[in-house]
């Protein structure tokens, strides 16, 4: 489920990313279906949050995190 959300809203040569808030309804439009519900709605908890960066360090958010991302948490 995290690599859809990041497939989601990363850039593309033949697209741009969609915001967060967009990959998080395509999220819950497939809860159920294609992802567990409870992993959906956690995700979305510690990402809207800012906990699902909290215990990066700071090599690990330039490599995992993108910066609008990490201004956003």
């Amino acid at each position: 489920m995290a690599a859809a959300y990041d497939a989601m809203t990363e850039d593309r040569p033949y697209r741009k990313g969609l915001p967060p808030e967009v990959a998080h309804q395509e999220l819950r439009r497939h809860a159920g279906a294609q992802f567990f519900p409870e992993i959906v709605d956690a995700f979305i908890e510690l990402h809207q949050s800012g906990e699902l960066f909290k215990n990066f360090n700071e090599e690990e958010l330039q490599m995992y995190v993108r910066p609008k991302e990490i201004r956003a948490a």
